[in-house]
């Protein structure tokens, strides 16, 4: 019997797999900095979860301010 109760349990191999990304970060003055980031570099595809693809290449961009 299985774990959750059920009789019928579907059990699957997810292949492993190597995600690229890059990132990078300027600091404009001591209180200001900002930052950008690509991930999945390469646009990949892969699954973490059989049957759920994930997201492609995305970009991420931010700005931090902390007053002196």
């Amino acid at each position: 019997m299985a774990c959750c109760g059920c009789s019928r349990v579907r059990l699957s191999y997810l292949g492993g797999f190597t995600l690229w990304g890059i990132g990078a970060s300027y600091t404009v003055s001591p209180a200001l900095t900002l930052r950008a980031k690509v991930d999945n570099l390469f646009d990949k595809d892969y699954y973490t979860s059989h049957g759920y693809a994930t997201q492609g290449t995305n970009f991420g961009l931010s700005v931090s301010y902390t007053p002196l």
